[in-house]
């Protein structure tokens, strides 16, 4: 590992591309509070004594910081090689798989971890649910860094059977981190953690409600994600989200809306979005004012956690996932979001390999077409930019904006 005094690759070009961004005018300062924190997470992942584990970010953090682990998301990794533009990660990736056809969020993770540009892991864990090949990739990465790797199965329904299994693994899973770290399970620390948890949560929930009102008080771009990689079990975690809701609430009490030219147009937006450098979002909400009101990746959709029974909660917490509802009721909610919110029309981005999103696409385009509301799909690489014409998706929004125009938008936001 290198020494704390030097800066890793990974860490160097983030603080070169921040010196050269263009800071958004409309981020809330808990936005910029998480951001400013996962970067230190990542660099005390490098500097610090402290074991590491690699997950997904369906793995549940209250289970990482209550066994006094950094993690670092393995799937997640993408995000800032994208933002960064490391488009090495991908090339090395492509010379190491026998083929291109997965999603370039699990590609910049195989060259990530192959090229040995990520903090070095004392353990990998992956849940097998929703992004099947991240396990694979997980697999992958802890041979070639000579890591212990878990997986914890995840069964695709809730049923009481499902939580005791789920919780045994979890259990298994804390002994074994801590005996790999050297230390024996301290269930006080993860009563705390999950005691923090259920705090941000509740936070949350109040920001979820907030951003119903019309016009709603903050873009939503920055909302997009934000639940699947965030320091959930942790007082900063709780800080990060008392200080959205604060600032939200005032932009409501204030009359401040998300734009400053005013919200035309109220959108929902299902899965990723680029990460890249792309003024795509901005020229959407702020040029355009097609605020984005409500995202399906922004979410606490667990219910509070018993801080009394940990890994049963945890199980709870993993089971409870949206996407794993029958098809059928996952529309039913998809569609009441789209009422709660008063949405004028839904984008739903397709991600490149990711059959998971791209799987459902027919089901939503036509529930939505059935409740006659617009939506829009978006193909695309939201991580390397250089897979996407991006001036066509503009025009393509564009047109979709315009046929909102045509049929009427006010007779669901008024």
């Amino acid at each position: 590992m290198k020494k704390a005094s030097e800066r890793p690759e990974i860490i160097r070009r983030m603080i070169e591309k921040s010196g050269t961004q263009e800071p958004d005018p409309t981020a809330l300062n808990g936005t910029l509070m998480r951001g400013m924190h996962l970067v230190r997470l990542l660099y005390r992942a490098f500097a610090e004594r402290r074991p590491v584990a690699w997950t997904n970010v369906f793995t549940p953090p209250e289970l990482i910081f209550g066994c006094d682990y950094i993690p670092f998301w393995l799937d997640g990794s993408g995000g800032f090689s994208g933002w960064i533009e490391m488009t090495e990660v991908f090339d090395h990736a492509d010379a190491t798989l026998p083929t291109r056809d997965i999603c370039t969020f699990l590609r910049a993770a195989v060259g990530g971890a192959t090229m040995e540009l990520f903090p070095p892991p004392t353990a990998v864990v992956c849940t097998s649910h929703l992004c099947e090949g991240c396990a694979k990739v997980a697999r992958i990465g802890a041979r070639h860094s000579h890591a212990e790797f878990h997986l914890l199965d995840v069964p695709l329904e809730f049923s009481d059977v499902a939580v005791a299994y789920v919780a045994n693994q979890l259990e298994s899973l804390a002994h074994k981190l801590c005996e790999l770290a050297g230390k024996d399970l301290n269930l006080d620390h993860l009563h705390k953690s999950i005691e923090l948890s259920n705090e941000a949560r509740r936070y949350f929930l109040e920001v979820y409600e907030l951003r119903k009102h019309v016009p709603t008080p903050a873009t939503g771009s920055q909302f997009i994600g934000m639940g699947l990689m965030y320091p959930w079990g942790t007082q900063i975690g709780v800080n990060i989200a008392k200080s959205l809701r604060d600032e939200v609430a005032r932009r409501v009490t204030d009359s401040i809306p998300a734009v400053p030219n005013g919200e035309k147009y109220r959108l929902m937006w299902l899965h990723l979005r680029p990460v890249f450098e792309t003024d795509i979002m901005t020229h959407l909400e702020q040029r355009m004012g097609a605020v984005i009101v409500a995202d399906l990746l922004g979410e606490a959709w667990w219910p509070e956690m018993d801080a009394d029974e940990p890994f049963r909660a945890l199980a709870m917490r993993m089971l409870s996932n949206p996407e794993l509802l029958p098809m059928e009721t996952k529309v039913e909610r998809l569609l009441g979001i789209a009422r709660d919110y008063r949405v004028d029309g839904v984008v739903h981005f397709l991600q490149w390999g990711c059959r998971w999103n791209c799987g459902q696409s027919a089901i939503f385009r036509e529930a939505m077409r059935q409740s006659d509301i617009p939506l829009l799909t978006l193909d695309g690489d939201a991580v390397d930019k250089r897979a996407t014409p991006y001036g066509q998706v503009l025009t393509r929004i564009e047109g979709f904006l315009e046929l909102l125009d045509s049929v009427g938008i006010s007779k669901r936001t008024n």
